[in-house]
C-alpha cells in the first residue's frame, strides 16, 4: 500500500503484493484492472527464465528486440493504473524501451 507523506517522512518503507513473472499478462490486459483494486501494486515485466510473449528476458537471446506492441500496451495499462513496473529480469532492450515509453497515450 502507498505510504502517506507523514509515514515517508518518518523513514518508513512500504510494500505490497505484485505479479511475479506476469504470465497472465501475455494475452489478457483485463487481469490488471481486476488485480489492482485487490492490492496488486506492481508487475514484473518478464519471467525469471524465459521470454514472455511481450518482453525479452535478460539472459536469453532476444527474440523480440525488447518489447512487442503488446508489451507497450501492457506498460501503458500499468501506467494508467499507477502500478510499479519491475524490470529486474527484463533484457536491456526491453528495459530501455519500457523507460522510453511516453505516456499518456491517447
Amino acid at each position: 500500500m502507498p505510504l502517506t507523506s507523514r509515514e515517508s517522512s518518518q523513514g518508513k518503507a512500504g510494500g505490497g503484493p505484485g505479479i511475479e513473472g506476469s504470465y497472465d499478462l501475455d494475452g489478457d490486459l483485463g487481469v490488471m484492472p481486476r488485480d489492482v483494486p485487490s492490492g496488486c501494486a506492481a508487475a514484473q515485466l518478464s519471467a525469471h527464465n524465459w521470454n514472455q510473449n511481450y518482453a525479452d528476458y535478460l539472459l536469453l537471446e532476444t527474440t523480440m528486440n525488447g518489447l512487442t506492441s503488446h508489451g507497450r500496451e501492457v506498460i501503458h495499462e500499468m501506467n494508467l493504473l499507477g502500478m510499479v513496473i519491475n524490470v529486474s529480469h527484463a533484457s536491456p532492450e526491453a528495459t530501455l524501451q519500457a523507460i522510453g515509453c511516453q505516456f499518456p497515450f491517447r
